[in-house]
This record gives C-alpha cells, sequence and structure tokens, in this order.
C-alpha cells in the first residue's frame, strides 16, 4: 500500500511539473506575440507618418505581405 501511495505521489509531482512547464511556455510564447505586434505597430505608426499615405501605406503593407508571404496569417488590414 505504501508503495502506491508513493507513484501516486510521484504521479502527482510530474502532473504538476508539466503543467507548470505548459503554462510557462504559453506565456512566453503570449509574451513573445505582444512584443511582436507592439514592435511592428510602432514601426507603422512612425512609417505612415512619415509617408503622409496613412491608411494606403498600411493597407500596401498588409497586401504586400499577404502576396509575398501568404502563410503569415493575421496580418491583414
Amino acid at each position: 500500500m505504501n508503495e502506491l501511495n508513493n507513484i501516486k505521489s510521484d504521479l502527482e509531482e510530474i502532473v504538476g511539473i508539466i503543467i507548470k512547464a505548459k503554462e510557462n511556455a504559453f506565456r512566453k510564447v503570449n509574451e513573445e506575440l505582444i512584443e511582436m505586434y507592439w514592435t511592428i505597430g510602432k514601426k507603422l505608426s512612425e512609417n505612415s507618418q512619415k509617408t503622409g499615405y496613412g491608411d494606403k501605406y498600411i493597407d500596401g503593407i498588409a497586401k504586400l505581405i499577404h502576396n509575398i508571404h501568404p502563410e503569415l496569417k493575421g496580418f491583414n488590414r
């Protein structure tokens, strides 16, 4: 019976480690995505002000991304 309790305890500890690692991985991915979107937004904002085209500049970039890199999803206007 004691061996069964040890196995259950080990299992719970291992599952806890797995769950914590997955949560940490999701958190890191989200941090990277936030950083990416912020950097892209900043660059688009700065460049659209410089060009004077505003929305047309952003539309143009979105179309180029779609045409040149169709595998990149979620970067449309």
